[in-house]
């Protein structure tokens, strides 16, 4: 058995007689990793490789391309984009996609369980998995739209609350006060 020392750390090495192959300069794997590390890192290796490395990762600028389902010429943020944002994204899913809804007469795409988003989230809101959203002056605006346009009227954006001011919150059918809480 012979007894050499690391060439890094001055550790004794211990080598058992008759082992085929160089002698041992290092004492480890650590020893030997970062010495060939300060090897490079002198002779200039190091900075070079890094320079080479950060070069390759430089973003390359994307010109602007046309969205998918819009047209909308937008600036790509990544190399494979091909919508200008999520609604065109979900938009084109819903209309190229091979499931439809399983519901009556409903042709949108598949949602999750073989309904559509609407009647998802109707069954949702059946089953109690789901929160309606408070009856606010916006779902009734746009609730007054929907009966115009299904009517056939002119939908124009009217709110209840400005009827009433317009008419000192008196009704036209009685000519009584109206109660502004209700």
């Amino acid at each position: 058995m012979s007894i050499l020392s690391c060439l890094r750390c001055g550790c004794e090495i211990q080598r058992k007689a008759g082992v085929p192959g160089p002698a041992p300069k290092y004492c480890g794997y650590d020893c030997k990793r970062l010495t060939a590390y300060e090897r490079r890192i002198a002779s200039g290796a190091y900075a070079a490789d890094q320079a080479k490395r950060r070069a390759a990762f430089q973003p390359k600028p994307l010109a602007a391309r046309p969205c998918k389902f819009c047209n909308a010429t937008f600036e790509a943020k990544r190399v494979d984009a091909a919508f200008c944002s999520q609604l065109c994204t979900t938009k084109w899913n819903d209309a190229h996609g091979t499931t439809r809804c399983s519901e009556e007469d409903c042709s949108r795409g598949v949602r999750a369980k073989g309904l559509c988003n609407m009647h998802w989230r109707r069954k949702a809101r059946a089953d109690g998995r789901e929160v309606s959203a408070a009856w606010d002056e916006r779902r009734k605006s746009n609730y007054q739209k929907r009966r115009a346009l299904k009517m056939q009227l002119p939908a124009d954006d009217i709110r209840p609350a400005d009827v009433y001011e317009r008419d000192g919150w008196m009704c036209n059918i009685c000519s009584g006060p109206v109660d502004r809480d209700l």
